[in-house]
């Protein structure tokens, strides 16, 4: 089978229309699993950066770790449709996981280090 889309490629030998279509072949494959994965599950409940350009559906009710800067402490959030729980896990020190109402439909959630 001849590759026919480029006439330069054409004037190639056989072997090598046919390593350029395998080639073209393989990124379409990939590109529609990239497709996919962009696109998310159908069932999804969460997004990822929702409010940006890049949007991307997430597994269905994901356990979602949040590092904090600069060291090894992290939260850990997961949604179940009617009740989120938070998990603050904290390896360097910090003394308080607070919750702290900033809105009417916002909380912050932080660790604090008790002033000695």
């Amino acid at each position: 089978m001849a590759y026919t889309r480029d006439p330069r490629i054409a004037k190639l030998p056989q072997w090598a229309q046919n390593e350029f279509q395998g080639l073209e072949r393989r990124l379409a494959e990939q590109s529609l699993k990239l497709q996919a994965l962009l696109d998310g599950p159908s069932d999804s409940n969460a997004t990822l950066d929702p409010y940006s350009d890049y949007s991307t559906p997430l597994p269905r009710n994901p356990m979602i770790r949040h590092l904090l800067d600069g060291c090894t402490d992290y939260l850990e959030t997961k949604f179940d449709g009617k009740i989120l729980t938070v998990r603050g896990v904290s390896n360097s020190g910090f003394d308080d996981f607070l919750i702290v109402p900033a809105l009417s439909n916002e909380i912050k959630i932080e660790f604090r280090r008790n002033k000695t």
